[in-house]
């Protein structure tokens, strides 16, 4: 299938994620060029400190507000916000302090691209 066409919210959606090489052989959101993902975090959601090795990022903040750290330096990020990253950027959620709806998009799509430092 060279399309496909579906809900952002719907059944297909893995966690948010709109395509990327983790959907079965048979779906058309498969792809190994990027990942795409939609999602709402709420607050006091964090992640630890991780990064990819692996190609690039681009983080869009549609809405609310977080607190991140982005190679040691703490930046909040809210609506209208967004954050290139190169491979190798060590990155924290350090907190969601506003329901935060965001757009992440991430290239190529490979598996095993996030490392997480203990």
């Amino acid at each position: 299938m060279n399309y496909e066409i579906g809900k952002i919210k719907g059944p297909k959606n893995i966690s948010g994620w709109l395509c990327g090489q983790f959907f079965p052989e048979e779906s058309g959101l498969k792809t190994g060029q990027l990942e795409v993902k939609y999602a709402t975090m709420l607050p006091g959601e964090t992640e630890p400190e991780h990064y990819h090795p692996t190609g690039e990022e681009m983080l869009i903040i549609i809405e609310g507000k977080m607190r991140v750290i982005l190679d040691g330096k703490e930046h909040v990020l809210q609506g209208g916000d967004f954050v290139f990253q190169r491979s190798g950027t060590h990155e924290t959620l350090a907190e969601v302090l506003e329901p935060t709806t965001y757009v992440a998009i991430r290239t190529p799509s490979v598996p095993d691209n996030k490392v997480v430092v203990d």
